[in-house]
């Protein structure tokens, strides 16, 4: 792994920092993809279709996400973890319209934080117990593609809530202050069996300094892969995601790799892990993902997939692992009967029948002859005589 620069700061200024500068930001550089077929970061392109109400439980464990380097004079003496631990609970719940707008609705609820506790201890930063996050309230719109095609495009607009200093004013770590607002096009294009989808957005929110850091607007981006295995019940997926910040240590780039697995009724769950590239705030050392949920979409849609992938439809059906229908049209109708349909198949040639009317003017068949036999070998074939036909009888005239 890359090596990952720690925050620069001067350990004796920390609890001036974390008071005087905002000092609140979350830490948690993870948001689970909200739709069942996205992967579990990077989205994809297309929205759940179906009309209930899907819900999943996401649970996030990060190594080492925020971590600082303690200065003595001009030289770094030690890196010390303020956040060493950091488990994080994310609910979700979403609802499909006409298969083209999806609802969603995140809450990050803080587990656990632990750290280095004279670090901690000494600024004042680590924030105890169980609280709650800020929470994303947003729209997924379809906009090309989906359905049967190979491709879609998508709009997602989230509004970032401050539920985090609203519940607890004395948080650190859980959440930001103030609105912010994130915008991303989304989209997935399909080869062969593979999925192949992106992100690219904005993050808008208010500039504030924490710990030494600038924090603000930021570019967001993902890109990942998805492979159907065993009959589109396990999909593998691999994906990086982050943002670029205008400060360095406002930046992060995970790469992240895992499984989810589709059940009946539309249940799934699914497994990841990965790793943070940079140094920014929130970036771990590693990070662990399980979840669990109910969709509306039974599998991951594969859109092509009654194409010919082997019958397994790819990244599957909206209601059963791949289902193909049948090609065979219905049969023709044409007009009969006010209040009746006729098929044309009554139309088609078929074999004579016989008569069985009965008429007055009828003249009943002649019997069928029977064949002559053959003679046997050395008798004289018989000759059968000419008939003898009656000489005609001329009338005579009488003088």
């Amino acid at each position: 792994m890359l090596s990952r620069p720690l925050l620069v700061l001067t350990a004796l200024a920390l609890p001036a920092v974390a008071g005087a500068q905002g000092g609140r930001a979350a830490i948690n550089a993870y948001t689970p993809a909200v739709a069942a077929r996205d992967g579990f970061a990077v989205p994809s392109g297309d929205v759940d279709h179906g009309r209930a109400l899907s819900w999943m439980l996401a649970v996030d464990y990060a190594s080492a996400p925020l971590q600082m380097a303690r200065y003595v004079g001009t030289s770094a003496e030690t890196s010390e973890s303020v956040v060493a631990h950091h488990l994080v609970a994310h609910a979700v719940f979403t609802k499909s319209f006409r298969d083209r707008l999806q609802l969603h609705v995140t809450l990050p609820v803080d587990l656990f934080q632990g750290g280095d506790d004279t670090l901690a201890s000494s600024a004042h930063v680590r924030d105890p117990g169980v609280g709650l996050g800020n929470a994303r309230v947003g729209s997924r719109v379809r906009i090309l593609g989906g359905g049967e095609s190979a491709y879609a495009l998508s709009v997602d607009v989230r509004l970032v809530l401050p539920t985090a200093s609203v519940v607890d004013s004395n948080q650190y770590y859980r959440g930001d202050d103030g609105l912010a607002l994130e915008a991303s096009a989304l989209a997935h294009y399909e080869v062969g069996p593979l999925r192949i989808a992106g992100n690219l957005g904005v993050r808008v929110a208010r500039d504030q300094i924490f710990l030494a850091t600038e924090r603000g607007e930021a570019l967001t981006y993902g890109l990942g892969v998805s492979l159907p295995l065993l009959d589109d019940a396990l999909v593998v997926h691999a994906e990086g995601y982050g943002a670029a910040g205008f400060d360095l240590d406002d930046t992060t780039l995970e790469l992240m790799a895992g499984a989810k697995y589709f059940a009946s009724k539309g249940l799934y769950a699914g497994l990841a892990a990965g790793a943070g590239l940079v140094a920014g705030v929130g970036s771990p050392e590693f990070r662990v993902v399980a979840m669990f949920g109910r969709a509306c979409d039974r599998t991951p849609a594969r859109a092509h997939g009654a194409e010919g992938h082997g019958g397994h439809g790819g990244h599957g059906g909206h209601e059963g692992h791949g289902a193909q229908e049948t090609d065979a049209a219905p049969p023709a109708e044409v007009d009969g009967p006010v209040g009746a349909h006729v098929h044309a198949d009554a139309f088609a040639p078929s074999a004579p029948t016989a008569d069985v009317t009965a008429s007055p003017f009828a003249q009943e068949p002649a019997p069928a002859q029977e064949p002559s036999p053959e003679p046997s070998p050395g008798e004289p074939t018989p000759v059968e005589p000419a008939p003898i036909e009656p000489a005609p009888i001329e009338p005579t005239s009488t003088p």
